[in-house]
């Protein structure tokens, strides 16, 4: 698995001083990467500040042109060719996850839609806005593993922990369910939703079990993939 980030650049040179805030960020992130077992990858963009802890700050990483749709998709569709990809929902409040929402959708749509494009939410309410999910994943065999994971993170874990721990539980309550973590909604609800068609939120192959819990190996299943691919 891995987690393909626009912004971070290369790894720290072992020259830079790791109590540097951004040097620290940086490790942070690749621990914790080693701690969930995935492939952390991050690109050469520079991370933006929407305002919500600091000054707003635009940088490379929130931008979306066509030069950045190009890079974006040769990237990704050359280097990985990948078989599933959760991005962010596009209505955030983090101007990179919106870049990255909308460059990974670009990167579906050039693919000719060839694999599964899950949407998934980051801080509800504080970042992602207006996202109501359709399917849901049971991260009770991984929560606590998560849960160190962010322990690892020394800079972001009391502001963004309590957060993210919330929303999980959250969705844990709308299901009925413990530690039940919204997963995703496709790209046809997306679509349907921006065309104003509310009723279409009931109908379809992309909505035909609105409410299902699916655990790892229901996203690992061809028969759940056909009925949820955007043709």
């Amino acid at each position: 698995m891995v987690a393909l980030s626009i912004t971070g650049g290369h790894p720290p040179t072992p020259d830079r001083n790791p109590e540097e805030r951004e040097v620290k960020n940086r490790l942070n992130a690749m621990k914790m990467a080693e701690i969930m077992k995935i492939r952390l990858v991050c690109m050469k963009y520079q991370g933006s500040s929407s305002g919500a802890y600091g000054p707003l700050v635009y940088r490379s990483g929130s931008e979306v042109t066509g030069e950045r749709y190009k890079e974006f998709t040769e990237f990704l569709l050359d280097g990985y060719n990948p078989d599933i990809v959760f991005t962010h929902w596009p209505i955030d409040f983090n101007m990179d996850h919106r870049a990255a929402s909308l460059l990974t959708y670009g990167a579906w749509v050039s693919s000719g839609k060839r694999f599964p494009l899950y949407y998934m939410e980051a801080e509800l309410g504080q970042q992602t806005q207006n996202f109501f999910p359709t399917h849901y994943v049971d991260i009770t065999p991984v929560a606590e593993r998560k849960h160190q994971a962010w322990l690892a993170d020394t800079l972001w874990y009391d502001v963004i922990y309590p957060v993210h721990d919330s929303m999980a539980q959250m969705r844990g309550w709308n299901m009925d369910a413990s530690w039940r973590k919204l997963s995703t909604t496709t790209h046809k609800v997306l679509q349907r939703r921006y065309c104003g068609d509310e009723q279409s939120w009931h109908v379809g192959e992309a909505v035909d079990r609105p409410r299902k819990a699916m655990d790892s190996q229901d996203l690992l299943s061809g028969d759940e993939f056909g009925s949820l691919r955007c043709n």
